[in-house]
């Protein structure tokens, strides 16, 4: 299992991203603008949502991850059955990046 700090991670009112109720206690990121050539890239305030999100996900994905494997997913008919075992290889390489480890 990830040595992650636990979530759910949150954007607290400074911009940083913490653990916790209030996402102060532990901060975990602080996301800043990135100025490259005459402009600002991307805005750091959704990049900071989208990192502080990645806790949710990747308990959605071990939730997903499981139903597949024991063949107890909701709205199976949106997945048709060869395309189970690729869609479980995914969910299974997407949590080992996310962890830090080679898929």
């Amino acid at each position: 299992m990830t040595k992650a700090t636990e979530g759910p991670y949150r954007v607290n009112k400074y911009g940083s991203i913490g653990a916790g109720e209030r996402g102060t206690a532990p901060i975990i990121a602080t996301v800043e603008p990135f100025y490259g050539s005459d402009k600002v890239h991307g805005d750091h305030v959704d990049n900071a949502h989208l990192l502080a999100a990645s806790w949710d996900m990747r308990n959605a994905l071990l939730i997903v991850a499981k139903g597949l494997r024991t063949g107890h997913i909701e709205d199976q008919t949106l997945v048709t059955h060869d395309e189970l075992i690729p869609l479980s290889k995914i969910i299974k390489d997407t949590l080992a990046k996310a962890e830090g480890k080679e898929p």
